[in-house]
């Protein structure tokens, strides 16, 4: 079975970490600037910790599986000490193969499109791995790994990736944070954000097997204009204000302007 580093310790480490080590793979080591974090993920993967780069065994292959902005310097770093020795992995949405090292040719992406929480991985199933590699056979290598994980693996080059983390971000984080107004806007007027649970759970459960566009519902999918001026009265916050516009003339853009 193919051995494994991991450099990382937050959710995403442990989302490879438990799910490769659950396939059976080697997980040889993991590797954080904080060895209290690595020595965590270490006991659950039956591996050794470091936080001396050095250290990192040779493997099939070494996941980097850390915040985007030090991706960069951490291929790099692992080029100038273990050279050619460690094919690398990366796992950001953002980033394309370029953040590697041009002289390497074992670089690949691996790609979780699922938010990764800690705690709850042994929940995640399937998740929608996208993978891509600066050659094709390294990309069957990848693939291999991914499917033995999950049954959702597609190839995506990094020109197609960058606009899916665009509608991912949009999709997630957008209505994440949408729906924490909201929760505030009741706790601010007295009223059980309980209340609006069941709505928010079937507008995402309907889209199962529908398109979003074809079930928009509200006023401004009405043209409701006078539900929306009293609404907008009533908001206070000017940022607030300010998103209910925005969003309210992308609706009334997209179905009654362009019809």
């Amino acid at each position: 079975m193919k051995s494994v580093n991991i450099i990382g310790a937050g959710n995403v480490a442990h989302f490879f970490g438990s799910k490769l080590n659950d396939e059976g793979y080697n997980i040889r080591c993991i590797y954080n600037r904080t060895l209290e974090k690595a020595n965590a993920l270490a006991m659950l993967c039956g591996s050794m910790a470091t936080n001396d780069i050095r250290s990192l065994p040779k493997t099939d292959i070494t996941i980097i599986a850390i915040t985007d902005d030090h991706v960069g310097r951490i291929a790099e770093e692992v080029y100038r000490i273990h050279g050619h020795s460690l094919p690398l992995i990366h796992t950001s949405g953002a980033l394309s193969l370029d953040v590697f090292p041009s002289e390497l040719q074992q670089v690949g992406v691996i790609w979780p499109l699922q938010s990764i929480i800690f705690g709850q991985i042994s929940g995640l199933e399937n998740v929608p791995l996208c993978i891509d590699a600066r050659n094709d056979t390294f990309k069957k290598e990848i693939e291999k790994i991914c499917i033995d994980i999950s049954d959702n693996v597609a190839y995506m080059p990094s020109s197609q990736k960058k606009h899916a983390h665009v509608a991912a971000v949009i999709a997630n984080n957008f209505t994440n944070h949408l729906l924490a107004i909201s929760e505030s806007y009741c706790q601010e007027h007295g009223i059980d954000f309980n209340l609006l649970k069941p709505l928010i759970i079937q507008s995402i459960q309907k889209i199962e097997t529908d398109s979003p566009k074809d079930i928009q519902t509200g006023p401004a999918r009405r043209m409701d204009l006078h539900t929306i001026n009293d609404q907008m009265d009533l908001i206070e916050d000017k940022d607030l204000k300010k998103i209910y516009r925005t969003i309210s003339k992308s609706i009334i853009k997209t179905y009654h302007e362009n019809n």
